[in-house]
């Protein structure tokens, strides 16, 4: 669960909403990606804040989850975002996760309408 912190979105979700936003259609069909910005990651308590993109036909969703993986061990967080906008999700890491200047690897899977998921992937450092 994303907690909301001043000036960052989050996105707290259930279990149900999550299944709902995996299976957001987009209109037309048309193809989402969500794109990891910046190259890092602002650790804040026990969250890292993702700055990520998602690019795609206007009114067009990316859903989906976001991940970062380091040192064996995986945090995730769902997410939905329209097209063209530029957002900080907050992925719950715990403690003893991450520390400032360490890397890990974010991967972006986003729903896409005919089905599947598309995928990226960045290496982002922890600040």
């Amino acid at each position: 669960m994303a907690a909301l912190l001043p000036g960052f979105a989050a996105v707290e979700v259930t279990a149900g909403t999550a299944a709902a936003l995996a299976s957001t259609q987009i209109p037309g069909g048309a193809a989402t990606s969500l794109s990891v910005a910046g190259g890092s990651a602002r650790l804040v308590g026990t969250q890292a804040l993702v700055a990520v993109e998602c690019e795609g036909p206007r009114d067009s969703l990316c859903s989906g989850t976001v991940s970062l993986s380091s040192g064996g061990q995986t945090r995730t967080t769902p997410f939905s975002l329209y097209a063209g906008s530029h957002q900080r999700l907050a992925v719950a890491v715990g403690s003893g996760f991450a520390s400032p200047g360490a890397a890990a690897v974010a991967v972006a899977r986003t729903a896409q309408s005919y089905g599947g998921f598309k995928q990226s992937r960045a290496i982002v450092r922890f600040r």
